[in-house]
């Protein structure tokens, strides 16, 4: 491998960092949050944070369909809305488990956010 090959090499892997840390969205626990989609188009397919059993990202919703897939649960679906430009994804109210990486993908397009949630965990004690 040349020096050159080996600096162009560096040089990708840093816009790549870069690029992700830009897309980074920051909401308080309980709050509303307009999760962007910057790319075109409108009913983009959108996936976020991996489930907590298989590791696989959680699938919100297929690309052309206004649809959220059911099996998101009654409680996530409650929460889950389309922003006007049936783009970008609304939560409301956020909670921490919520946190982590979104993707939105339309045609050959994918834009990532990463979902940072301020605050503690609501826990409610029942007796």
């Amino acid at each position: 491998m040349s020096a050159n090959n080996k600096f162009q090499n560096t040089v990708s892997v840093q816009v790549i960092w870069a690029q992700v840390l830009n897309n980074i969205q920051t909401v308080e626990n309980g709050t509303t949050v307009t999760i962007v989609c910057n790319i075109g188009g409108t009913l983009p397919a959108w996936t976020g944070p991996p489930n907590t059993t298989t590791g696989t990202p959680t699938t919100y919703n297929y690309a052309n369909s206004s649809a959220f897939y059911s099996n998101l649960g009654q409680a996530k679906l409650s929460r889950l809305r389309w922003a006007a430009n049936n783009r970008d994804l609304r939560l409301s109210p956020v909670t921490m488990d919520d946190e982590g990486l979104y993707h939105c993908v339309y045609r050959t397009l994918t834009w990532t956010v990463n979902l940072l949630v301020r605050g503690m965990q609501k826990v409610f004690i029942t007796t």
